[in-house]
This record gives C-alpha cells, sequence and structure tokens, in this order.
C-alpha cells in the first residue's frame, strides 16, 4: 500500500512538494518517506499525523463540522509548505476527499494509497 501511493504521488507532483496524513505509527515508522525518497530523492515531504479523523469516520461524521476543523488543523500544515500532492496514509481517509477538496481546493493532487494499490 505504500510503495504505490508513494510512487503514484512523486508521478503527480509538479513542484515536488508532498503532503502525508496518516495515523501517528505510520508517521513514526517514516515509511512513506523512505519510499517516495527511494522513488525520488529531490521530493519534499512533509508527514502529519492525524489520528482524531480516524476516530471521526469511524464515528460516522465524514462530513460533521467537527471533523472539517480537525482536518483544516491536519493540513494547515502542509498547505503552508504549499505541497501540491497529498496521500491519504490511512483507509479511513478516503471518505474525507470532498473535504479535502473543500479545505484545498482543486489544486491539490490527491493520492489514495488504497487506490493505488488496487489498481
Amino acid at each position: 500500500m505504500i510503495t504505490p501511493g508513494a510512487e503514484a504521488a512523486v508521478a503527480a507532483t509538479k513542484n515536488k512538494r508532498v503532503g502525508v496524513i496518516s495515523t501517528e505509527g505510520t508517521m513514526q515508522s517514516q515509511e512513506y518517506l523512505h519510499a517516495i525518497r527511494e522513488a525520488n530523492p529531490t521530493i519534499g515531504v512533509l508527514p502529519k499525523a492525524a489520528p482524531k479523523l480516524v476516530e471521526l469516520v469511524e464515528a460516522g461524521k465524514a462530513e460533521a463540522p467537527e471533523t472539517e476543523t480537525a482536518l483544516r488543523e491536519a493540513l494547515s500544515d502542509i498547505i503552508e509548505y504549499r505541497a501540491d500532492t497529498l496521500i491519504l496514509g490511512c483507509t479511513h481517509y478516503p471518505m474525507l476527499k470532498p473535504l479535502i477538496k473543500k479545505i484545498t481546493g482543486e489544486n491539490m493532487i490527491v493520492v489514495d494509497s488504497a487506490e493505488t494499490t488496487a489498481a
């Protein structure tokens, strides 16, 4: 799941800045960072743990105002970093795509790791 998502992000980014939102464990493992650097060492990567989003999705609140607030918080550093590509590093996060697009606009390329693995 990690390597296909990382490779898709490397292929998609135009400004060589990729953000990753994931669980704390995935972020601590640095697997996305290593996979992206292996695919292209010139790509900058900003990982961000967003475990609260998992809880909100599991509670059926994928479109709730509190989820939008938590997502804005999780994405703020990535947006400030000016990443043009975002990896969804958790199987729960694809349910947040509409909110992600609302927050980031159409210019942010969203890579669903699970989707790239299945392709």
